[in-house]
């Protein structure tokens, strides 16, 4: 009569198993296939818990560090991180706002690099995404003088058919645009920090026209609002003095 044969399977050390774990929950990575030979059902539920706990961690001390980072690059960046909504209005630009900074980051590089000076561009440069529902476009006047520069984005759920191109907006959903006129066009840096402090920077009290054409008021054609809803020359946030308060809205 043949013998059965059993096969020993190995049987992993307390200790090695909880140093395993231990290292999983603190670093939200899992470990190779071998370092968990001999692990129990138990054991390997325990490690699927730990994943999950330190993958949380993991995300979370990224995005704290982003933060920090994100606060360091001047006054305007530190204002947005402090800001705190008074009410719901407040808070729906602030979401756009962090929604116009991410579309920036992605789309305005393109525009940065290739410049309004070239004629075949009549003056426009454009990068969209998302159906046309996200993107930047940067503007030259006619005679050259200024350069609009306009940030479109989207608030709330949204569906993207790739097949058609078509964004379809599901409730709750919001376009924004945020228009800021230059004296030439903006570099990243000066655009994003201008959209972080948008409410202190498009504020009446910091508007620059006393020296430019026509006031600092965009002439440009195709502007579909009245004349008071033109935009406006402002100081960019890294050239306003030191000495104004700017965080009275923090």
């Amino acid at each position: 009569m043949m013998e059965l044969l059993q096969l020993e399977l190995p049987v992993a050390d307390a200790a090695e198993v909880s140093e395993v774990i231990g290292q999983t929950r603190a670093t939200g990575i899992l470990p190779r296939y071998n370092e968990t030979a001999g692990f129990s059902d138990d054991d390997m539920h325990e490690l699927c818990r730990a994943f999950i706990e330190g993958s949380r961690s993991a995300v979370e001390r990224q995005a704290a560090a982003d933060r920090v980072l994100f606060a360091a690059r001047g006054w305007a960046f530190k204002w947005f991180m402090d800001w705190r909504p008074a009410n719901a209005a407040e808070g729906l630009q602030a979401d756009a706002i962090d929604e116009a900074l991410d579309v920036v980051r992605r789309h305005f590089p393109a525009i940065a690099e290739r410049g309004l000076g070239h004629f075949e561009d009549m003056g426009i440069l454009q990068s969209k995404g998302w159906g046309g529902s996200e993107g930047v476009q940067a503007k030259q006047e006619s005679y050259g003088e200024l350069v609009l520069v306009s940030v479109h984005c989207v608030t709330g759920p949204t569906n993207f058919d790739a097949a058609t191109g078509e964004v379809e907006f599901e409730a709750g959903a919001r376009s924004h645009v945020f228009h800021l006129l230059y004296r030439s066009l903006p570099t990243l840096e000066r655009l994003s920090g201008d959209l972080a402090a948008y409410p202190v920077i498009h504020a009446p009290e910091n508007r620059d026209g006393s020296r430019a054409p026509c006031g600092g008021v965009w002439q440009g054609e195709g502007w579909t609002g009245t004349h008071a809803t033109r935009p406006r020359l402002h100081r960019p946030w890294d050239t306003v003095p030191k000495n104004v308060n700017k965080c009275t809205q923090c």
